[in-house]
């Protein structure tokens, strides 16, 4: 087997571009637990903390932000990186707090979590209305 060798100039270039797109993808690793929370924060102000507070015409953006946090939860570091920097999101991976809210259902537990989280003085109602939308959840998929 025959090694190549190339010039170093051109070494050079082939390493920089290299290490600027890992460098790009290491950022946005870093980046994405912010992003999520205020992508999060966005819509809830938006649209759920109002006069409605949660509405079941929005239960697929719902479930789709639960997702997102489940798959933050997946890595590690993530999880670090939202302790060390105080994001609300650090609440969301305590196990602890999977197992007291074992009734709600598992699409909408991560994001009931994170909504009590940023509700401030609507905890309680923010609670039941999960508990609502958990409820016709569960009856959508008994039935189907």
């Amino acid at each position: 087997m025959t090694k190549l060798i190339l010039p170093d100039e051109i070494l050079d270039i082939i390493l920089n571009h290299y290490w600027q797109f890992k460098f790009k993808e290491v950022l946005n690793e870093l980046l994405e637990p912010y992003l999520i929370e205020f992508k999060i924060i966005s819509f809830l102000k938006k649209y759920c903390f109002k006069k409605d507070l949660f509405h079941k015409k929005y239960i697929n953006y719902y479930i789709y932000f639960n997702n997102k946090i489940k798959e933050l939860k997946k890595n590690k570091i993530n999880i670090f990186i939202c302790k060390l920097n105080n994001f609300k999101l650090q609440y969301c991976f305590s196990e602890n707090s999977l197992q007291v809210f074992n009734y709600i259902h598992q699409d909408l537990i991560y994001i009931m979590l994170f909504s009590i989280t940023n509700s401030n003085y609507y905890r309680f109602l923010v609670y039941h209305e999960f508990i609502n939308l958990s409820n016709q959840l569960k009856l959508k998929s008994s039935i189907v």
